[in-house]
């Protein structure tokens, strides 16, 4: 009784696994530009080994390999050869090699160059768990009795020194059901957004649209792949995301995105009166929304910014609302454009890689592609534009973010200060200090903190002039 309750047990553990549902792809590497006899495959000979690595990332770890297949043709009769075939994911092919076939094959006859078929069929007798990205090193031998007609193989001949066999790997993966909602910025169910989920290895998008609770489920072919979310709808922004791992929880160093189970779209900009945000439209915003400050310079810690009377269509913006407003982004067409151009610093050079003031016409994540000592800093502090970590911000459709060098260690986390000047040569007429230096009240006319109270001068006190005699 007691071996059949452990039994019984065993079967439940077992259950789930049997129950994940899966799925199958041929992936088929190189694909072939010429056709030679023998090489490097040669399988006449009465032994022969050849050593093939493959570059292509093409699998995940997490995934299993179950077939190999080399194309060809064979004018000449049928054959049987004993065939061994090793994979190892080391990066030099020199050793962890794992043995996935070993036994006889049947070389058939037939085929032409311009049909292939395949030659060497082998299913391995167990699948081989993918632990590491490739390249991937494959051992190909072959033993029997010799033959003088040569057998074709599908090559892929890189340069005349240089040529590999075209292979097709099938691979095997669990799936994963990606469930989520879609709302508005109200919190509301958006009905009809278009959700796709691309997948640039496997060279497939999955495709659902919401429905009236503006939930959806879309099944992925491949729980270890690495994915993109990108959600449509009218009357809203475009949304996109990070590229995210379906099994996997990035930290907060990680530049993918945990997959977000709940998408929201922004149809509208919320703007409070003297609450520093920022905009980017397509079309000239209206000068009476406000105070408008376009990108002028930086100076070590402090991003200067000037007064723009006659706001520009496709430029960022800091905008200091008169009074409590709202853009409705359905009133704009933003569908098919291209954020606009980076308004850089003046005083950096080109390779500095678009150090200045991003805009963006999409909800989306800020940029990841930066260089080394530079960061990407919000300007505003909107709903619709979040910081996770030092790497994950995300800026909201008709938004913008600054990218800057950090002069500090302090500056890195805190954030620069920022100073607008009603114009170049005149006052400051506000100044906004980092987030974390929110206890800091005085400031001189470059920004700075003071500490204690300030000698004869003009300074700033609470975001206004302030004299001292």
């Amino acid at each position: 009784m007691k071996k059949i309750n452990t039994l019984f047990l065993l079967l439940l553990g077992v259950l789930p696994m049997l129950a994940q549902e899966q799925s199958s792809r041929d992936v088929r590497l190189n694909e072939p530009n010429d056709i030679r006899a023998g090489l490097p495959i040669d399988v006449t000979k009465e032994t022969s080994e050849v050593k093939i690595r493959y570059d292509r990332t093409f699998y995940y770890p997490g995934d299993f390999l179950t077939r190999l297949v080399f194309k060809g043709y064979n004018p000449g009769r049928e054959l049987e050869r004993h065939v061994t075939v090793q994979i190892s994911t080391d990066i030099f092919g020199r050793n962890d090699f794992t043995t996935v076939y070993d036994g006889n094959c049947i070389i058939p006859s037939g085929g032409t160059s311009e049909e292939c078929i395949p030659m060497l069929d082998v299913e391995f007798s167990s699948p081989l768990l993918m632990s590491e990205f490739p390249p991937l090193w494959v051992i190909v031998t072959s033993s029997g009795e010799p033959v003088d007609t040569p057998i074709c193989f599908e090559q892929y001949v890189a340069s005349e020194y240089s040529c590999t066999p075209t292979a097709t790997f099938t691979i095997v993966s669990e799936t994963f059901n990606y469930e989520g909602t879609v709302v508005d910025h109200d919190g509301l169910p958006v009905k009809g957004a278009e959700v796709s989920v691309p997948c640039a290895v496997l060279q497939k998008d999955f495709t659902v649209t919401t429905g009236e609770d503006g939930k959806f489920s879309v099944r992925l072919d491949d729980v270890n792949a690495c994915y993109d979310i990108a959600v449509t709808a009218p009357g809203y922004p475009i949304y996109q995301s990070r590229p995210f791992y379906p099994n996997r929880v990035p930290d907060v160093w990680d530049y993918e995105d945990v997959m977000p189970k709940e998408i929201v779209l922004f149809g509208k900009l919320d703007f409070v009166a003297g609450r520093q945000a920022t905009i980017v439209l397509p079309q000239a915003p209206d000068p009476s929304w406000g105070k408008y400050y376009r990108l002028l310079r930086h100076e070590r810690g402090t991003v200067v910014f000037g007064r723009e009377f006659e706001p520009k269509a496709d430029t960022p913006y800091v905008l200091f609302p008169n009074e409590d407003f709202s853009i409705d982004l359905s009133d704009y067409d933003l569908s098919g454009l291209d954020d606009p151009d980076v308004v850089p610093f003046p005083d950096v050079s080109e390779d500095s890689y678009q150090m200045g003031f991003n805009g963006s016409y999409k909800n989306q994540p800020t940029r990841s592609d930066l260089y080394d000592g530079q960061f990407v800093f919000l300007v505003d502090s909107t709903r619709d534009c979040k910081s996770n970590s030092s790497y994950k911000k995300r800026i909201g459709a008709c938004r913008a973010y600054l990218v800057a060098g950090a002069w500090s260690p302090e500056m890195k986390y805190e954030g620069p200060t920022y100073v607008f000047l009603d114009n170049e040569t005149s006052d400051i007429s506000e100044v906004s200090a980092p987030s974390s230096n929110s206890s800091c009240q005085t400031f001189d006319l470059q920004g700075r903190c003071l500490q204690g109270i300030p000698r004869k001068g003009l300074y700033i006190k609470d975001g206004q002039k302030y004299t001292v005699k």
